[in-house]
């Protein structure tokens, strides 16, 4: 993006399994923990790197979090540059 005139902008796409609003706190516990398990699996991360995925894993919370994060960050841009959907 440097040379596209954006000095020091880093911009990053991400990919995430999400459950319907009200889904039961022990059903999205097992998920998580059957997608950490997944993502901890030697054949799941190579396919996953082929297709070129970073695997990272991590909490529902920290996902949350993520996702609450990057809302705030491009909503800001999209205000900013008065982007709109046409």
């Amino acid at each position: 993006m440097e040379e596209s005139g954006f000095p020091g902008f880093v911009m990053s796409s991400w990919t995430g399994l999400l459950a319907p609003a009200g889904t039961p706190q022990p059903i999205i516990d097992r998920m998580a923990k059957e997608i950490a398990a997944a993502t901890r699996n030697p054949d799941v991360t190579k396919k996953l790197t082929e297709l070129g995925f970073i695997p990272v894993g991590g909490t529902p919370e920290e996902f949350r979090k993520l996702i609450e994060r990057d809302t705030s960050r491009y909503g800001q841009i999209v205000k900013a540059g008065k982007i709109t959907l046409d």
